[in-house]
């Protein structure tokens, strides 16, 4: 379905310039059987692109009118069949009008009157249209509407407001390369896609069906409400003079048309790249766009990827298991250690150094030369008791020294450094008992079990390195690159701690 998807999107595009996001977002609209609004001064190609829409489906009736305050339902719903009225039947001809269309383009749509205004809402929301006394059903894919202003505020508008799910603004070309071309190519009269491309109704039929089957996993309900959170934040600082006003219809139709997107793109769930299309779908004024857009990204980046809300559990978890096996594997005892007993002489440090063999001989040299001793002998300063005497010595290994007998033979007296024990009490670790043992090894076990269980369902770690998706901009999918990158590096990292939790416990005595 996606290299069908792109290689319309190809085609709808041809010789439009700076128009790519709104055929796509139409396209995706039209394909998810709802409504979409253009908002745009007049000759943006509005029209231009429910016309090319209208293409894609084989033997598509279109219905396509410019409202004014003079509007009247006649000219949009059909005349009154003056046929029926003999039978004191009152019903219109819809042949070759709004209730007949596939799809319809709606310009200037604020200024309809209530009585059109009325009869849209239950043709866009239900698709079915009151004809007399009988309710139709309209074969309507898509409503595309388009204006250059937003509704007026208190005339009862805001119903209407709400059935166009999804809203976007189209400007004036503004690349220069881009509108330099558009002036020097020809405008095309005769535009037409390929037939191999085109959708029969029975194709629509089917798409709208699997689409509804695409799953909503639950990291993705977690950045919707996520973006519900930012929103009502939003509303409640009354610097903002415009509120933002999403209703439960609306949520709901937005999943309806990220489920589409999925599926265009061959996905069995949505994701991180589908949620980027409800900032198309949340703003009630073009000054909130930029706005809107932060709070999706950031929803997006914290929540958007699975796993990552999952992930922070884990490592919570697993930590918690690591302080269970060091408290369990932890006992106090008394601890001896050996510490050199320093001596203070006229403001010098020096060590004590006792003879091997006879424990009375005890020489004292300062700490200083000791440190610089060498495996050579050198002449040396000592004390033997108060007395300072000076004679060659060497160093061997580290709390051996040698005293040489004389400078002409290598004859020694071997002196070890004098050290003191010292008890305190200190941690040992080492295996509990047989019962907190066999505990320790069936919790690793099943945790390890459990973890692996949850990167197999969550597929964190066979992801495909990179996002994209149709209908959202490369510069967007790709701000998804390093979280997923950086929530593939933390996974392995506690793959690797739980691994050598085991390790450092089979190490214990």
């Amino acid at each position: 379905m996606r290299k069908h998807i792109e290689d319309l999107l190809i085609a709808l595009n041809e010789d439009l310039y700076e128009r790519e996001q709104a055929i796509r977002l139409t396209l995706l609209t039209v394909l998810s059987g709802q409504s979409i609004f253009l908002l745009g001064k007049p000759g943006v190609a509005k029209s231009l692109i429910a016309r090319r829409i209208k293409e894609v489906f084989k033997d598509a009736t279109a219905f396509e009118y410019l409202m004014n305050r003079f509007s009247t339902p006649d000219e949009i719903f059909g005349p009154v069949a003056i046929s029926k009225l003999k039978s004191d039947t009152y019903e219109r001809a819809v042949k070759g009008y709004l209730p007949d269309a596939d799809i319809a383009f709606l310009d200037e749509i604020w200024k309809a009157g209530p009585s059109i205004q009325n009869t849209l809402l239950t043709i866009i929301n239900e698709k079915l249209y009151r004809n007399g006394s009988k309710d139709i059903k309209v074969p309507l894919k898509g409503l595309i509407a388009a204006s250059n202003e937003l509704p007026d505020q208190g005339q009862g508008l805001e119903a209407l407001w709400d059935r166009f799910i999804v809203r976007i603004s189209v400007k004036n070309i503004a690349g220069q390369s881009q509108f330099s071309d558009y002036l020097m190519n020809a405008p095309q009269t005769d535009f037409k896609i390929d037939p191999k491309l085109q959708l029969s109704t029975r194709d629509y039929e089917t798409h709208r069906k699997k689409a509804s089957q695409v799953k909503v996993l639950p990291h993705i309900v977690d950045v919707v409400l996520k973006i519900k959170n930012y929103i009502n934040l939003y509303n409640n600082d009354a610097i903002n003079e415009h509120k933002i006003y999403v209703s439960d219809r609306r949520w709901k139709k937005i999943i309806e048309i990220l489920k589409t997107s999925a599926y265009l793109n061959d996905r069995k769930a949505i994701d991180a790249t589908d949620c980027f299309l409800i900032c198309h779908m949340i703003w009630d004024h073009p000054s909130q766009e930029n706005r809107v857009l932060d709070f999706v990204t950031d929803a997006i980046l914290n929540h958007g990827i699975e796993g990552q809300s999952d992930l922070a559990d884990w490592t919570s978890k697993i930590e918690r298991f690591k302080e269970q096996v060091i408290k369990n594997t932890t006992f106090l005892k008394m601890v001896i250690n050996k510490i050199i007993t320093e001596i203070e002489k006229n403001g010098d440090i020096y060590f004590e150094f006792v003879d091997k063999d006879d424990k009375n001989d005890i020489l004292i040299i300062k700490k200083s030369d000791w440190e610089t001793l060498k495996s050579k002998y050198q002449s040396l300063y000592y004390y033997r008791s108060t007395r300072r005497y000076r004679d060659e010595f060497k160093k061997y290994g580290n709390n051996i020294l040698h005293k040489r007998y004389a400078s002409w033979n290598d004859d020694f007296l071997s002196y070890k450094l004098q050290l003191k024990d010292v008890k305190r009490k200190g941690n040992i670790r080492k295996k509990p008992n047989d019962t907190i043992h066999k505990n320790i090894l069936e919790n690793h076990k099943s945790l390890t079990k459990e973890f692996q269980k949850f990167l197999k369902s969550s597929n964190i770690l066979e992801n495909k390195d990179t996002f994209d998706n149709l209908f959202v901009s490369q510069h967007l999918t790709s701000m998804l690159d390093h979280p997923l990158s950086k929530l593939k590096s933390q996974t392995k990292a506690l793959e690797k701690q739980l691994a050598q939790i085991k390790v450092d416990y089979d190490k214990l005595k």
